[in-house]
């Protein structure tokens, strides 16, 4: 935890970090070992309590360390974790995924740039490969309505 940077601890499990960045109003999933799919479920759940309870809407996802997450994780992530996201925190929130510079070109090169994000009025995603462009692109989210 680093107080003079405004940041506060969530939750933390073996895998993971989740901590509040009070500056910036966003939470910040680091992950520095691959996470067990269980594990990750129950700390990103926690996570969304603290940011239903206190109305966060901007979230920064650091896998850069990891690479990617398992078919499991994502298809999870999809069905059960972005679906809640969006009945409880209603519309304006934004998810930026940072990945690896391998990840992200390989995502780049399947997809295209329009594959690397997603929008809807509840959720928009943007993906990166540099947590400072991620930081800026949420940090501007914040003055750009959502229509």
């Amino acid at each position: 935890m680093n107080r003079e940077r405004g940041e506060m601890p969530v939750i933390r499990s073996n895998a993971f970090a989740v901590e509040f960045d009070g500056v910036r109003g966003q939470l910040c999933l680091s992950c520095w070992d691959t996470p067990a799919s269980e594990e990750l479920q129950e700390g990103l759940e926690k996570a969304l309590l603290y940011a239903e309870k206190n109305r966060v809407k901007h979230w920064l996802f650091d896998f850069r360390a990891i690479g990617t997450l398992c078919e499991e994780q994502e298809a999870w992530l999809q069905a059960n974790f972005f679906s809640r996201m969006m009945k409880t925190m209603g519309a304006g929130n934004f998810v930026a995924t940072v990945l690896s510079s391998e990840c992200y070109q390989e995502l780049l090169e399947e997809a295209g740039k329009a594959g690397l994000r997603s929008y809807n009025s509840f959720i928009i995603i943007h993906t990166f490969c540099d947590p400072v462009q991620a930081r800026d692109w949420l940090n501007r989210s914040v003055l750009e309505p959502v229509s």
